[in-house]
C-alpha cells in the first residue's frame, strides 16, 4: 500500500544556500587578510574548517597564504568558472532542499532547519556537516555535482556513474 504524502504546504520555511564559492573567489588576493578577516566574519564555523581541513597545503602555510594559493591556482581557477557556469544560481536546488526541510518539519517540529552553503574542494567532498548540538549546517561541494560527462571528473573518479548531476544534491 503506498502512503499519501503529508501535506506540508502551510509550512512557513524557506531554504536559502549562502555562496561561500563565490565569496570566496572575490576575495581581493592584493588585500588578502582583510578580505579573509570578513569572510570569517561572514562564514565563522566553516571558514576554518575550509582552510584548516579542505585546502591542504605541503608544507603547511599561514592561512592567507592557502587561501590566496588555492583561489589563484589556475586549475582552481577554472574549477570555479565550469562551477558558475553549471551553478550561476541554486534556485532549483533551495526549492528542493526546502521541500525537504518541510517534510523535516512535519515529523520533526522540534527540529531546527539546518543551514546550507556551497563550496569547491578541488574533488575532495561533496557534502560536510558541521555545527554544534544546537544548529545543524551542510556545506555542499558543487564541484562534486558537475555530472559524470565532465572532463577532470572522468580523470579523478572514471568509476562513478554520470547519474552524479545536480539533481543528485
Amino acid at each position: 500500500m503506498i502512503k499519501k504524502r503529508p501535506d506540508v504546504i502551510n509550512i512557513d520555511l524557506s531554504v536559502k544556500i549562502d555562496r561561500f564559492d563565490l565569496d570566496l573567489f572575490a576575495l581581493d588576493t592584493n588585500n588578502i587578510q582583510l578580505g579573509l578577516s570578513n569572510l570569517v566574519k561572514k562564514y565563522p564555523d566553516f571558514s576554518e574548517i575550509f582552510v584548516q581541513n579542505l585546502i591542504i597545503t605541503e608544507p603547511p602555510q599561514s592561512p592567507e597564504n592557502t587561501v590566496r594559493g588555492f583561489i589563484t591556482f589556475p586549475a582552481i581557477k577554472k574549477l570555479q568558472d565550469t562551477v558558475g557556469i553549471v551553478f550561476p544560481n541554486l534556485q532549483d536546488v533551495e526549492k528542493d532542499l526546502t521541500q525537504a526541510m518541510k517534510y523535516m518539519k512535519y515529523y520533526m517540529p522540534e527540529k531546527k532547519t539546518p543551514s546550507f552553503l556551497s563550496f569547491i574542494s578541488e574533488y575532495s567532498n561533496a557534502i560536510i556537516t558541521y555545527g554544534d548540538s544546537t544548529q545543524s549546517k551542510f556545506g555542499i561541494g558543487l564541484d562534486m555535482f558537475l555530472g559524470g560527462e565532465y572532463l577532470l571528473r572522468k580523470l579523478f573518479y572514471p568509476i562513478i556513474s554520470k547519474e552524479v548531476r545536480i539533481k543528485s544534491i
